[in-house]
């Protein structure tokens, strides 16, 4: 569960100039749900005299699938790493509490106003690592929403 990227052989090759998105960013399960399905290929048929044009509507339902397609894939990287800042966060949350509780409160004497302020600052310091995390999950979800939402 620690390695939520996609692995390097899971990636198409880029071409000079062209964006490549994840077709899997987690790796949860290995079943074929977990996968994007790929497209297609679709053909435009010819219109006109000896067939110069392309057929208007051929070309606007492909237009209108790659739209769908590119936003599935946006959103599909959009929240297979909003799953993988959720778990790096917690894991960084959890051992920074737990270093703090280590290091500083467990060293001091039980029962003293040392020990006491050293339980005080854990927590206090526990709340904030908290709500900065939440902050930070929250204003990454609204920022990657509106780039979908405005793509």
């Amino acid at each position: 569960m620690a390695n939520l990227r996609s692995m390097p052989e899971d990636e198409p090759e880029a071409k000079d100039g062209q964006v490549i998105y994840p077709r899997q960013i987690s790796r949860y399960t290995r079943s074929s749900q977990d996968r994007i399905p790929v497209a297609k290929k679709r053909e435009i048929r010819r219109d006109g005299p000896f067939g110069i044009y392309e057929n208007a509507q051929d070309k606007a339902h492909v237009a209108n699938q790659q739209g769908l397609e590119d936003k599935a894939l946006e959103t599909d990287t959009m929240l297979g790493y909003h799953a993988a800042i959720e778990y790096r966060q917690a894991n960084r949350a959890i051992k920074t509490v737990d270093a703090i509780e280590q290091d500083l409160v467990f060293s001091t004497k039980p029962g003293t106003v040392a020990g006491a302020f050293a339980e005080d600052m854990l927590v206090d310091s526990a709340n904030r690592l908290r709500a900065t995390t939440d902050e930070g999950i929250k204003l990454y979800i609204n920022e990657a929403t509106e780039i979908i939402r405005n793509d």
